[in-house]
């Protein structure tokens, strides 16, 4: 997989992945916390690789990693919530798989853990505190205010910078947006995966239309 966006537009978070890995101090549970579109779940997946790879680097050229590129690698499990909310039967079941000894490495990820229920959350910890050697998780959230605090203090936490709007545009033109419309998209959001379907949605070409004009004057 290319991380070079991850290490270009979040450097610090890339590094302290890295360097923790290369000096075998990764923590066992990582709370990533920042905005939509800050790369965080791209950060996820570099840990993961790191962790996973067989040649330990994140090469992109072993079965592990191109498993991971396929998103079908059965050391790797993902959660997220089901409807408005992480419930207890889904950490339940991600107990359980981790329950398993295994000679591998093993990661999981959560997205959006501020929306674990309270008995969910109290699963996890419990989870967490019994969690093997080999086997580490990354929780991911636009909101650390609605994580609880136990969970929170179990966890490394990294904090990730937006994005800058210049650099969601450049993005948007090596795709093959034309440059006045990659900067109206980047002015209105710094994630750049909705900022492509944004490029493809009607009603949002209206109001790029409409404010063509703003944005020369800006």
């Amino acid at each position: 997989m290319d991380f070079t966006n991850l290490h270009n537009n979040q450097e610090m978070v890339s590094k302290l992945i890295k360097n923790s890995f290369d000096q075998n101090r990764l923590f066992h549970i990582y709370l990533f916390n920042g905005p939509r579109g800050s790369l965080k779940m791209d950060a996820a997946i570099y840990l993961a690789s790191l962790v996973l790879c067989e040649n330990h680097n994140a090469c992109g050229t072993c079965d592990e990693c191109i498993k991971l590129e396929k998103w079908n690698n059965p050391h790797l499990f993902i959660v997220s919530p089901e409807g408005e909310s992480i419930k207890k039967e889904q950490i339940e079941e991600l107990e359980h798989e981790f329950g398993y000894s295994s000679d591998y490495a093993r990661v999981f990820i959560i997205q959006n853990i501020d929306k674990a229920t309270l008995t969910a959350a109290n699963t996890l910890l419990k989870f967490l505190e019994e969690l093997p050697d080999n086997c580490y998780g990354v929780l991911l959230t636009e909101n650390i205010n609605k994580v609880i605090p136990t969970i929170k203090s179990r966890s490394s936490i990294a904090n990730f910078l937006p994005i800058k709007s210049e650099v969601v545009a450049a993005e948007l033109v090596k795709k093959g947006i034309d440059q006045e419309k990659s900067n109206i998209m980047s002015r209105l959001t710094n994630n750049l995966s909705l900022a492509l379907r944004y490029t493809k949605d009607k009603d949002i070409e209206k109001i790029i239309e409409g404010v063509k004009g703003v944005c020369l004057c800006v």
